[in-house]
């Protein structure tokens, strides 16, 4: 994907006004779900590069980067664990962060009124992804199943052609901040450790529990950090999950500080650390895996049958497939001191299955059987099995 021919730069008209444009970028998901805008020549590298976004034709105009009097701020969100992306206005950006959208960031600014060199930008959804497209596109997006989401702004159509509103001369910059150190002594060559309570970095527990995992941070001479706060992301083990920033904590006296890993799914923890509190990235980070195992539930009815006749074995899966199509589980039976698998049956989206068993006409005695949920790509929680059922046959 070739992105050089759009680098952000100030442009003689905006130059002359104090400001700078950039063109908004429209790029579609590799699935066709999903739209991602941005001002930034870099994240629309990064976009193409690691998330398999694709380069739409140019045909939004341009934002100020900058604020001039009477502009809209303009932010894009993401939808939490999806790649799907909205542009918002200021006064929308809160309540959709209180209805799960994330990480908000400002893509520009957009004029208010219409003058000439300028397009009046709308958002459309079709109930599936966002959209963003001049006000002239309307009936063609209305034919593909879009609604009208409301307007967002005037953007301006050429390089050199103002936003919407003169923009007013841009004001001294602030002074920066002086940085703030992480913790005492803060260090650029910290040392961070976490472990779970058997002492590893790997802990299996069953269905339901949470567990405690402890972190260490030191100096590259081993003195503890004191008053550090520590980011705790989190992943889940499953295909296409996001690390994602779940809480955060602050070392103790002794550099060490207690993280509490709530029931849920497997995943990954991650721990960070940054010497300069607000920095993007950490200076040490590590990682532990909490594995927590799948529970099935087995029943069989009747549980006494004569030779020749059938049970019916019934049970649920919990912690729902992520797959609407179910999960696969195996039903074993102890055969000559080794559990045999003898069939294997789907749940249905909700965790449940059923399957009907027949036994020989010449079996006798007493049967045990289990069933087994194995971990996949689709199912968060370590392999699990059941208690096992005994069925008599007479």
């Amino acid at each position: 994907m070739l992105l050089g021919s759009l680098a952000i730069m100030p442009t003689a008209g905006a130059a002359a006004e104090g400001g700078t444009v950039a063109q908004l970028l429209e790029m579609r998901a590799a699935d066709a779900d999903g739209r991602f805008y941005t001002t930034s020549e870099t994240e629309a590298h990064t976009a193409g590069r690691d998330r398999g976004f694709r380069l739409e034709p140019p045909r939004l105009g341009n934002l100020s980067l900058e604020p001039f009097s009477g502009s809209l701020q303009l932010h894009r969100l993401r939808l939490k664990n999806t790649s799907k992306y909205i542009v918002s206005m200021t006064d929308e950006k809160n309540r959709l962060v209180s209805s799960g959208f994330v990480e908000p960031i400002v893509i520009g600014y957009a004029g208010t009124v219409d003058r000439p060199g300028t397009i009046l930008l709308w958002r459309y959804t079709n109930g599936r992804e966002w959209r963003v497209a001049p006000a002239g596109d309307a009936r063609e997006l209305e034919n593909a199943g879009y609604k009208s989401d409301g307007p967002l702004g005037y953007a301006g159509t050429t390089e050199s052609g103002p936003i919407g509103v003169i923009p007013s001369p841009a004001p001294a910059p602030a002074p920066a901040p002086p940085p703030v150190p992480n913790g005492s002594p803060a260090s650029a060559d910290a040392r961070l450790h976490a472990q779970f309570a058997n002492g590893k970095r790997r802990a299996t527990v069953a269905y339901g529990r949470h567990a405690t995992m402890v972190a260490r941070l030191t100096d590259q001479h081993g003195r503890p950090i004191t008053g550090a706060r520590l980011q705790v992301l989190t992943r889940p083990l499953l295909r296409g999950g996001r690390l994602e920033l779940d809480a955060e904590a602050t070392t103790g006296d002794d550099g060490r500080v207690q993280i509490a890993v709530p029931r849920g799914p497997s995943r990954i923890v991650r721990v960070e650390y940054r010497a300069i509190s607000g920095d993007p990235n950490p200076v040490a980070a590590t990682r532990t895996w909490f594995h927590v195992r799948a529970q099935v539930r087995l029943r069989a009815r009747p549980r006494q049958v004569r030779a020749g006749g059938s049970i019916r074995l019934t049970g649920t899966l919990r912690g729902r497939p992520q797959s609407r199509l179910g999960k696969l589980i195996e039903l074993q039976a102890r055969d000559r001191g080794r559990w045999r698998t003898f069939t294997t049956v789907r749940t249905d989206s909700s965790g449940r299955f059923h399957h009907r068993y027949r036994f020989s006409p010449t079996a006798h005695g007493s049967f045990s059987m289990r069933v087994i949920a194995r971990r996949d790509s689709s199912y968060p929680f370590a392999t699990g099995r059941s208690r096992i059922v005994s069925v008599r046959v007479r």
